[in-house]
């Protein structure tokens, strides 16, 4: 799967996108907003990849890197992940702090979102944020999600915002 947009291009992460991922979820944001996945060397993320994002990546799912397409710099991952204990698939997105404000999130979410109308006709698509991230909340709001409810995520007990978003 690869996406493009008028700034972007999505497609799948792969080993040499490493170095690129080790910085991504070692960011403060990432700590305090996603969660701890104690990657902490290359090897690491390399590992994350080939265990998180490669095994899905076949079913039309997971997170795609997203690059500058004029200069193919790594800028963050959108993409769709199917958790156990939702009926649907959720839309995730992080960029590095340094191109926040720039609409990277927003123009890779609504790639994503298109794809997941046209190639996987999803009926529904949600998303799951912290409470107290209003940055998130604003931008699933922009997309075209809303609140849906709270849930106590099962694996880690934090109390999080399930937004939803009806495809046409």
């Amino acid at each position: 799967m690869q996406l493009q947009t008028e700034r972007l291009s999505l497609r799948p992460m792969q080993d040499a996108d490493a170095s690129f991922l080790l910085e991504l979820m070692n960011e403060p944001a990432w700590a305090r907003y996603i969660r701890e996945h104690e990657v902490r060397t290359e090897d690491d993320a390399v590992r994350h990849i080939q265990s998180h994002h490669m095994p899905v990546y076949e079913a039309g799912l997971g997170f795609l890197l997203v690059e500058r397409s004029a200069d193919r710099a790594p800028l963050g991952i959108c993409g769709l992940v199917q958790r156990e204990y939702l009926d649907t698939p959720d839309i995730g997105f992080a960029v590095l702090q340094r191109y926040w404000g720039d609409g990277i999130a927003f123009e890779a979410s609504q790639a994503i979102i298109q794809y997941a109308d046209d190639a996987l006709k999803l009926s529904r698509l949600y998303a799951i944020t912290l409470p107290d991230n209003p940055r998130s909340v604003r931008l699933l709001e922009r997309l075209g999600f809303c609140f849906d409810r709270h849930f106590d995520e099962p694996e880690s007990g934090d109390t999080l915002n399930l937004y939803s978003r009806r495809q046409p």
